[in-house]
């Protein structure tokens, strides 16, 4: 399932499809010397593509505290 999707609690296969495949994704800004790995469905792989790291991360603010959580456990 699409970590943005589980973070707003959103059905992922109700956006894309039943079919719908999982892609990994990299988040280099989020930390210092670390890179964050995401799962992401098509439509978040491809609005992350277009809006960049920076604004994909002001619209997901869930998702957001969800790294940061991570990165703190």
């Amino acid at each position: 399932m699409c970590d943005v999707c589980k973070a707003a609690g959103i059905n992922s296969s109700f956006i894309n499809g039943p079919k719908s495949n999982v892609m990994n994704a990299k988040l280099y800004k989020v930390y210092s010397n670390r890179v964050a790995n995401l799962k992401l469905c098509r439509i978040h792989d491809i609005e992350l593509f277009l809006k960049g790291e920076q604004r994909f991360l002001t619209t997901h603010l869930s998702l957001a505290r969800e790294i940061v959580s991570k990165a703190n456990n």
